[in-house]
């Protein structure tokens, strides 16, 4: 009896969502480079970036960074770039658990008082900020594009998939922390920003008491 396609999660969209996001970066840099370069120059070119951009401690980045690769392999075959992409990372393709507990076991992760969890990202919001537009609208979808970001972070730092390094993924794993932090925070800060001030009349009319005039005869 076959078994039940595993079922697709918040994550899983997240991530379909930025491996669709690399389709189009990459597609843009091979139509650049097609003005620079024949196809052995162009396929030399995207593995260079894909090297460059798997040290990154950005998910996205690794992702782009597989994809640049993966793009590379097809031009050197004679296929369109990235043909086979969009099954790539479909949920039925999944990494088994015990391959990706086996990437658990092997990275450390950096504690919470690590600056390189800030460092990673800061790094990461800025780029969340750039990509924004319009700086007011990127501030206020900034908590909910951080929550997408902490997803993809923990979707794919253990993701056998990438190409990343043990330390690249303990970047990954130090991105997610920092993010994780840096949401809390401003979730914090919202909740002080709405929370009800108390009327005059009350709080600020017993703290007023001991200090009125009938306070000296008491």
């Amino acid at each position: 009896m076959a078994s039940p396609p595993p079922a697709i999660g918040i994550s899983d969209s997240i991530v379909a969502s930025a491996a669709a996001a690399a389709i189009i970066e990459v597609h843009d840099e091979i139509h650049d480079l097609s003005a620079q370069a024949g196809r052995a120059g162009i396929v030399a070119r995207l593995r260079e970036r894909a090297a460059e951009l798997s040290q990154s401690g950005a998910a996205r980045e690794q992702l782009k960074s597989r994809a640049l690769e993966v793009a590379a392999d097809d031009l050197a075959w004679g296929r369109a770039a990235l043909s086979n992409w969009p099954t790539f990372f479909a949920a039925e393709h999944r990494p088994s658990p015990e391959s990706r507990a086996e990437l658990r076991r092997m990275v450390t992760p950096y504690q919470p008082a690590d600056a390189v969890a800030a460092s990673v990202a800061a790094t990461i919001e800025a780029r969340l900020l750039q990509e924004g537009g319009d700086s007011f609208a990127a501030a206020r979808q900034l908590a909910e594009r951080l929550a997408d970001e902490i997803a993809l972070q923990s979707a794919l730092w253990d993701d056998p998939r990438i190409t990343a390094d043990l330390n690249a993924r303990r970047l990954m794993r130090a991105g997610e922390l920092g993010l994780s932090l840096r949401l809390e925070a401003i979730n914090r800060r919202e909740i002080e920003r709405t929370k009800p001030q108390p009327k005059r009349g009350g709080v600020w009319k017993w703290l007023r008491a001991p200090f009125g005039p009938g306070a000296a005869r008491a």
